[in-house]
């Protein structure tokens, strides 16, 4: 009987062991849990399965720095065209000022002075405008750049026409 009663125990021990589910986590499953996770290298591949997960994790924290380093250096650049932007739009606006002035001051004698003079104010007064224009978008931050820049340069190339048109009419 004794031998049946350990018999019928280790039966029941082998029963109980065979049902234990093994788990990768070495915090779980037991010291069975444990001694099997060990002899069968789940806990080697669980191991090889986060340190990959964490060089993977590297990889992406690092093309995340070196993106940022690039948006930075993209903003200071955008800045900077911006800040030279607004300094020669202010220079013009300066230009068609002294333009206005002198242009007011002129005294005309005839009729076709006097229309060179109504038209040459009027393109000025066009020119004052799309300089605001210009001037609200560079403040906005909501600025095509290189568009601006090139309707900066017409508009500055439509300003020397009018200096020499001044010229002729004084």
């Amino acid at each position: 009987m004794r031998l049946a009663n350990y018999l019928a125990i280790l039966i029941l021990c082998f029963f109980i062991i065979s049902c234990a589910a093994p788990s990768k986590d070495p915090g779980e499953g037991g010291l069975i849990g444990g001694v099997v996770g060990l002899s069968t290298g789940n806990y080697k591949d669980r191991i090889t399965e986060r340190e990959n997960n964490l060089k993977e994790l590297q990889s992406i924290q690092a093309n995340s720095e070196q993106e940022k380093i690039a948006l930075k250096k993209s903003k200071a650049d955008k800045e900077s065209e911006l800040s030279r932007l607004r300094s020669d739009v202010s220079e013009l606006d300066k230009d068609i000022a002294e333009l206005s002035n002198r242009i007011e001051r002129i005294e005309v004698k005839s009729k076709s002075a006097m229309d060179k003079k109504k038209r040459v104010s009027k393109k000025l007064s066009k020119i004052k405008k799309e300089i605001n224009e210009i001037k609200k978008a560079v403040a906005l931050h909501d600025a095509d750049i290189p568009k601006l820049k090139k309707k900066e340069e017409e508009l500055r190339e439509e300003k020397e026409a009018l200096e020499e048109a001044i010229s002729e009419i004084e």
